[in-house]
């Protein structure tokens, strides 16, 4: 695998949370010697979701960023808009999961996901993007 992966909230925090597919999540991100990124808007998510769970607000902040994933704040204009059809084509996608696809396919990335709706629209629209669904 060559292309640099974007991961969305849902994969972080199976690894978080050591769930069953997070060592899939873990293995992915290492085949990947292009990087790994997260969209900032995610990184809150996982913290979010990981304080909701009884975990401390530092812990859940460190296990948004783990191993080395690279926080990105940077949109693009271009990207703004692919987010804006992406949602217009798909209402039940949250802002952050359009953003996160636009942000993977202009990045010629692979989306890392376990959210079935996001890897289902990735493959059903013909992005031109990489998915590793974790199911």
């Amino acid at each position: 695998m060559r292309a640099p992966v974007v991961m969305d909230s849902s994969a972080m925090i199976a690894i978080a949370l050591a769930e069953p597919r997070a060592r899939l999540a873990e293995e992915a991100i290492r085949a990947h010697p292009r990087g790994c990124f997260i969209l900032s808007i995610h990184a809150y998510e996982v913290a979010a979701k990981l304080t909701e769970k009884g975990i401390d607000l530092p812990g859940a902040w460190r296990a948004a960023t783990f191993g080395g994933v690279r926080m990105v704040n940077l949109v693009t204009a271009k990207m703004a808009f692919r987010a804006a059809e992406i949602k217009m084509a798909r209402r039940d996608l949250s802002l952050g999961d359009c953003h996160c696809l636009a942000f993977a396919e202009g990045m010629n990335g692979c989306l890392l996901t376990t959210d079935g709706r996001m890897a289902e629209f990735a493959a059903g629209n013909v992005m031109d993007l990489e998915t590793i669904h974790l199911h």
